[in-house]
């Protein structure tokens, strides 16, 4: 009888430790992993080091979501003269990428013969052709990852959705860059960022107000919708307080509902 009532103590203890861990771990570490990963020049195009990012460990970290099997995720980086971004898709696994898009190619060339003797070097339109393919909302990882129906699943999902493409940003890019700021130590270091900048401008005052924000996020969920309120920082617009709804069956959409603004950031540059 002891050893039972025992054996239920340590499972009702398990399960109140799983469903009580704060959602700032995971965000943090995610976080952690992309302020971390690098880019780097190879054959003269800026690509994501390899040595400093791997996107079957990044995927790994979100470990309640999924995909369909017989489908493959990895990474195309965005080239631009001004901008640069990664976007994460997923294709069928039998798909030659490269094949698929130098038939596009040869088809556009084949239609216009005229076009090859005008641009010489196709390279760009390979590129640019490479972007569309991958930018394709249908190859989007955003919409094609599946959550667990739970909350630590559905944060998840919310976070890649809103966050997941959040690393190696340059030029014109970061203008878009934000992060979650979930625990004291996030607004720590962000009230540390913007002290004394003298590339953004935000008074003192403002960041002092935000010492005594609980920013741990917020959730409520039901049988048919999960809420989600977390605070996120635009760093070069604003903060934010958001609130999110998540549809808990199928295809899961996700609404803002709510945005309210808790101080702004000037920028005092330009890329």
């Amino acid at each position: 009888m002891r050893k039972t009532l025992l054996i239920q103590l340590l499972l009702t203890c398990s399960f109140t430790i799983l469903c009580g861990q704060n959602p700032c771990d995971f965000i943090n570490k995610v976080q952690e992993y992309q302020k971390n990963t690098e880019l780097k020049l190879r054959s003269g195009h800026i690509v994501i080091d390899s040595s400093t990012f791997d996107i079957v460990t990044y995927i790994n970290l979100f470990d309640r979501l999924r995909i369909d099997p017989g489908k493959l995720c990895n990474v195309y980086y965005k080239p631009g003269i001004l901008e640069g971004e990664p976007i994460i898709y997923i294709i069928p696994d039998s798909l030659n990428v490269s094949m698929h898009i130098k038939e596009r190619e040869q088809q556009i060339i084949r239609g216009r013969p005229l076009l090859l003797d005008a641009i010489q070097d196709t390279t760009g339109l390979y590129e640019s052709l490479s972007y569309d393919f991958f930018n394709n909302p249908e190859r989007r990882a955003l919409n094609n990852i599946i959550p667990e129906n739970t909350e630590s699943g559905l944060v998840q999902f919310l976070f890649f959705y809103e966050m997941g493409e959040q690393f190696c940003l340059i030029g014109h890019s970061n203008y878009n860059q934000k992060m979650i700021l979930c625990n004291q130590d996030n607004i720590k270091k962000a009230i540390k960022g913007y002290t004394n900048n003298q590339m953004f401008k935000v008074t003192k005052k403002k960041l002092d107000s935000i010492e005594k924000i609980d920013p741990t996020p917020v959730i409520n969920s039901d049988n048919l919708t999960c809420k989600i309120t977390w605070y996120e920082l635009w760093t070069h617009s604003g903060l934010y307080r958001r609130s999110y709804e998540i549809e808990r069956e199928p295809p899961f959409k996700i609404k803002l509902l709510e945005s309210e603004g808790i101080f702004d950031i000037d920028v005092n540059f330009d890329y």
